[in-house]
């Protein structure tokens, strides 16, 4: 049977991993999965034996694909030391350095990135390692450490782990490409990121010089307190702040296309077509300007609304971007 728990999301409060802590009590042993590894507990958790174990368990969580990691809690993964289907045995978790530094020498410091929390069930402490979601670029996670076992061979550092449904394994020669594939879909992530990157900037820069030249224009409209003949826009666009909107107005259409080629993140697209909607030669401010429409309080006002309309649009496309680009 599937584990008792939501998938759709990651587990981080206390409350959420002492509900994951629940519902490995009351799993099956098949339930293990490529998110989730259990483990009886171990007299000393610093000890080669568990650091090794749980080190292993790391590198073979950060070692899965992205795409496959994402399917179940957000793509990050789960240790839990002390629990497992029928039993709650609980954890003695010693100082949260000394466990770091113990796990740390197999598995490395910095990445993978994990972190390791001792939580209470029922009055009985759990040590659980949260391992963060898989990337495209992430390199290789490699064993730190030679660990000789008990009984059996060397393992050597360097040795490659990956998660298979309830088991971490060594990697096999397409598991090491794929792994390979992964790092290198990290270059052509980042590139295909500058470009988005670059291409908002200009939506964003275009847009903001649009706004500033506007409002000079509807400053010195507002001054005269009437619109500007034919011959006066005429003489303007021959200007250089005339030339100058032009070319910016020429930049933002072309940017706007460029963009919607290159993602179709809905948030990007929304708030690239919110600023689209306010840049617009028909709407209030160019309408004022012109004479299109009677020169009037209630009409400077709106003129004025759009110009502000269209900064604020940037400054929504610039924190939806800065959020998207950061994932």
């Amino acid at each position: 049977m599937a584990l008792d728990i939501d998938y759709s999301r990651s587990l981080r409060t206390s409350d959420q991993l002492a509900g994951l802590i629940r519902a490995v009590v009351l799993a099956a042993p098949v339930d293990e999965s490529r998110a989730l590894e259990w483990k009886k507990g171990y007299s000393d958790l610093t000890s080669a034996e568990a650091s090794f174990a749980i080190g292993r368990a790391i590198l073979g969580f950060a070692n899965r694909m992205p795409g496959v990691a994402a399917t179940q809690f957000e793509g990050a993964a789960y240790v839990v030391i002390g629990a497992e289907p029928g039993l709650l045995l609980g954890q003695s978790v010693p100082d949260s350095a000394n466990v770091v530094n113990a796990i740390g020498r197999y598995c490395g410091q910095g990445f993978p990135l994990w972190d390791g929390r001792a939580v209470s069930v029922d009055g009985t402490t759990v040590f659980i390692v949260t391992v963060e979601p898989p990337r495209a670029g992430d390199r290789i996670a490699l064993l730190q450490k030679d660990f000789q076992p008990a009984k059996g061979s060397l393992v050597k550092a360097g040795t490659v782990f990956v998660r298979q449904p309830g088991a971490t394994e060594r990697a096999t020669k397409e598991e090491l490409e794929s792994l390979q594939d992964r790092l290198l879909d990290g270059s052509r992530r980042d590139a295909h990121y500058s470009e988005i990157r670059a291409t908002i900037d200009s939506i964003i820069g275009a847009a903001r010089r649009w706004a500033d030249t506007m409002l000079g224009m509807l400053s010195a409209t507002s001054r005269r307190r009437s619109a500007w003949s034919e011959q006066d826009l005429a003489e303007w666009v021959d200007t250089d702040s005339g030339v100058e909107q032009g070319a910016q107005l020429q930049l933002f259409h072309a940017s706007v296309r460029r963009i919607r080629l290159l993602t179709t993140e809905s948030g990007i697209l929304a708030a690239v077509g919110h600023v689209e909607q306010f840049v617009s030669h028909e709407r209030d401010a160019w309408s004022l300007i012109a004479g299109k429409v009677p020169f009037t309080d209630a009409n400077q006002t709106k003129a004025a609304a759009q110009i502000f309309e269209v900064r604020g649009a940037a400054e929504t496309l610039e924190e939806v971007a800065v959020a998207f680009l950061a994932r």
